[in-house]
Formats: structure tokens, C-alpha cells, sequence
């Protein structure tokens, strides 16, 4: 595995060179970076959070969507927007809000040089503009959007520690249109392994059912995915 570098090192800024060679040296790169994704428990990594300067990135978000490796990627297709609560395994303990495409189609290479195309949606949309981001030098803290309330703008919540919590809950009080919150699944703890739910997934019901009469706040959608991180 990788150690993922930090804000400020300079390699956060670079755009990425292309992908020339598809050998086993990539081949090689790509699984260190699925093992580096995994031990810092993200969802995705791109070749400049390890200081790789490549347009390379990989991605994880669910056993649904499956791993994605993906070489020289761009977004050729999008449609639909959605506000969603981001953070980066670059910018350790910090997250917030960012408008995304919530539906993209990516042009990418596999391993072996061919192309495809990826249709995704959803959180697993993001994560994927948000490692396409990092191999332009951009970063998700460059574009922290804040919701506004009254409007149509929906909020799709993503967190898992406990101090989101506290964050998840004043959008609800202040009547935020939350359509959606996504956080880990559900761990086994102590001896008899019960499952126990996250911090994020044991808001109390009362201040969703509350909440969710606002005139401006839509029905919660309970989503059990991975952590935010990439």
C-alpha cells in the first residue's frame, strides 16, 4: 500500500499526466491503490493522493457497483444535480457540502489500454467526480456549496462518525430538503456480534418524523453504503 499525502503537498494541485504505458508496473500500481483505499477505509483514491502524478484513480463505493479502475477518465455524459456532504482522505477531519452531476457516463481505458464506458449514478456518481477532480488539481473543499432552504435543491446526507450527527440534525430541524442519508453498514460488536447501527443511522426517529412535516423537508431515505472519504 500507499501513504495517502496531505493538503498542502504540492502533487494535490498538479493536473495528472496521461496513462501511456499499460503494463505490469500499472497493473502493479492499481492494486496497491485498492489496498491503500481499503486500509484508510475510504471509497476512492486517485495516483496524486499518493503522489503518483497519473491519470489514474480507483473506486469502491459498494459490492454492487464493484471496484473501478479508472485510467484517463472523462465525463462525457451528465444529468441532474444534487448536494451531497463530501470529505477527502488528503484533508483528514474535514467535510462539507458539494453539488454533484447525480447521473454521469465516463469515458475510461481498462488495464489493457481499451475503452469503455461507465454509467453511474448516485453516491457512486460522486465518488467517481470527485477522484476525476483530483487528477485536475482540484479539490472538493474548492467547491463547498451551501443549500439553500425554500428552494427545490435536494440534500443527499453522507456521514458516519458521530459528529455528523449533529450536522444531520440541525438540517432537519431547520427544514433542509434531506432525501437521503448515507453512511457504513451496520457493524457486529461484542461477543454475541449483535449488528449495531451507525452514529449517523441512530438519529432519533422523533427528529426525522418531526422534521420530515416541515413543509420544506422531504421523507428520509434510509441508505446503508460505505464511508464518505475518497
Amino acid at each position: 500500500m500507499y501513504k495517502v499525502v496531505e493538503i498542502p503537498n504540492e502533487i494535490l494541485r498538479v493536473t495528472c499526466d496521461p496513462v501511456t504505458k499499460f503494463d505490469k508496473k500499472l497493473r502493479q500500481t492499481v492494486d496497491r491503490l485498492f489496498d491503500t483505499m481499503y486500509e484508510y477505509d475510504g471509497v476512492g483514491v486517485a495516483a496524486p493522493q499518493v503522489n503518483l502524478n497519473q491519470r489514474l484513480a480507483v473506486v469502491h463505493t459498494d459490492d454492487e457497483t464493484g471496484p473501478l479502475v479508472l485510467i484517463n477518465p472523462e465525463i462525457i455524459e451528465t444529468s441532474g444535480t444534487v448536494v451531497g456532504l463530501e470529505g477527502c482522505l488528503s484533508i483528514p477531519g474535514e467535510f462539507g457540502f458539494v453539488k454533484r452531476h447525480e447521473t454521469i457516463v465516463v469515458k475510461t481505458q481498462d488495464l489493457k489500454g481499451r475503452t469503455q464506458q461507465v454509467k453511474a449514478s448516485g453516491f457512486f456518481a460522486r465518488a467517481i467526480q470527485h477522484e476525476i477532480d483530483h487528477l485536475d488539481g482540484v479539490l472538493f473543499t474548492d467547491k463547498l456549496a451551501v443549500p439553500d432552504k425554500g428552494t427545490d435543491q435536494r440534500i443527499v446526507f453522507m456521514g458516519t462518525p458521530t459528529f455528523a450527527v449533529s450536522v444531520l440534525e440541525r438540517l432537519l430541524e431547520e427544514g433542509y430538503n434531506v432525501v437521503g442519508v448515507v453512511s457504513q453498514p451496520d457493524k457486529p460488536v461484542g461477543r454475541k456480534r449483535e449488528l449495531k447501527p451507525t452514529p449517523v443511522k441512530s438519529v432519533p426517529c422523533a427528529t426525522i418524523s418531526r422534521c420530515c412535516n416541515l413543509k420544506r423537508c422531504g421523507p428520509i431515505m434510509p441508505i446503508s453504503w460505505h464511508s464518505n472519504r475518497t
